[in-house]
This record gives C-alpha cells, structure tokens and sequence, in this order.
C-alpha cells in the first residue's frame, strides 16, 4: 500500500473510548479505491460518505468513522476489512471542528473489533433516501476536507484490480482536463448567452434563394394548372350524362 503523510501513534498513549470527543480530534474513514479520482475536483468523491442504503452493512445509525486519538495506528480500522481486500481501501481523516460546524452529531457507538468507533448520525440511510438533495453539500464539504493531501492517510495499492475501476497515476504525470471537463467550467452567464442563438437558429427559416423562388412557382403553376383540368373534366362528365 501507498503511505502519505501517514500519522502513527504507536507508542504514544491512546485515548479511552469514555473520553469526551474534543474539537482538536480528527475522525478517520475507509475510503473505496473507486472513490479516489485523481482527474476531478475533489479527488476523494463526496459518494465516500454517502450512507449505505442496501445491502447487509446498511447505515441506520449513520456513517461509520473512528477517532485516531483511540487507535495505536490508522491501519487498524482496516481489521474489519477481509485481507484479500484491503488494498482496495484508502483511509482519510476529517476534523471534528468540521463536522461539529455543519452541525452534525458525532455519537459513539462501540466496536469489539475496532476501538472508536463513531457514528454520525444526521448521515443515516433513512433521512438519506428521503431527502438526499439536503446532504449532498454536505457530503461535498467533507470530501473536500478529506482531500487535501494531509487529509490522506493512506492510498489504495497502485496495484489495484482494473475491475475495481482504478489505474494508478504516476506522480509525475501532469492532469489534463478532458474535454467534457472543459466545457462543463464554462461560466453560467456564457451558457446562457448561446442558449438563444441555438433556439433561434432552429426557429428562424434560411433566406430563399432565386432558384428556390423559381421552384415554388413552378410547383404553384403545376397545381393550378392540374385543378382547372379536373374542374374541366367534371363539366363535361355533366353534360354528357
């Protein structure tokens, strides 16, 4: 696994889960390597803190994270993580000063297997699925924290299966925005300066040409010529009969 800027506190006392959470802690999260984008703003997806909403792990209580100030190293809130699939996992850290100003609730819920656990509780499945527009700049304000480089404990392995989605970057390599990125950075106003040209280019008919002219009387002329024939026609069906 890739490590960056990893903080480890082996050695150094932990906190007892009874303690009291403070504004200077920083809580940690498993991360997804599909949710790393190394080619978007934020590079962690806001989706990294979406609640569950199916499946058995469903998010009832909220989302799950860990206080650092309670783990010996940041690696441990992997244990519940089968081995074969660690690697797939990246861990960031958000600061409860953070969570505390988007007036969310931090509330312990203890883990057997992993100390400090946390859950926040406003980010459940329940209030999720029922009103999912009112937590998303939420979900974008916490990405973005957890996306600053020191935020980043640790990456998922460069090695990386293709079907999880990812492909390593080298750290060199530069990122080009793609075109579709370009075009969706256009300012607002700009957009809606070209949406009248394009209604109006498909509203407003092409100016005739002299050939076109000519075309139209002909066919004008055909049609006329074609119903006096048939008014003709009638007269002398009457006649006769």
């Amino acid at each position: 696994m890739i490590h960056l800027n990893l903080r480890c506190k082996t050695g150094i006392n932990v906190k007892p889960e009874t303690d009291e959470i403070t504004d200077d802690e920083w809580l940690l999260r498993r991360v997804d390597a599909t949710a790393f984008r190394d080619r978007k703003t934020p590079l962690v997806s806001p989706n990294a803190f979406e609640p569950r909403t199916k499946g058995r792990d469903i998010d009832v209580t909220g989302i799950s994270l860990y206080r650092l100030d309670c783990l010996a190293k940041p690696e441990d809130i992997l244990a519940t993580i089968p081995e074969e699939k660690r690697s797939l996992k990246g861990i960031v850290k958000i600061p409860v000063a953070l969570i505390k100003s988007l007036k969310l609730t931090i509330v312990v819920e203890e883990d057997n297997r992993v100390l400090g656990h946390v859950v926040i509780s406003e980010l459940n499945a329940d209030s999720y699925t029922k009103d999912p527009i009112a937590i998303k700049p939420i979900l974008l304000q916490l990405a973005t924290s957890a996306s600053q480089p020191e935020n980043i404990l640790l990456r998922p392995s460069p090695d990386t299966p293709i079907e999880s989605g990812i492909k390593a970057r080298p750290e060199a390599e530069p990122i080009t925005p793609s075109l579709l990125e370009v075009q969706d950075a256009k300012p607002m106003e700009e957009n809606r300066k070209e949406i009248p040209k394009l209604i109006g280019s498909s509203i407003n008919p092409p100016t005739p040409t002299p050939e076109m002219e000519s075309r139209a009387n002909a066919r004008f002329v055909y049609w006329c010529f074609a119903v006096i024939l048939i008014l003709l026609l009638l007269l002398l069906w009457v006649f006769l009969v």
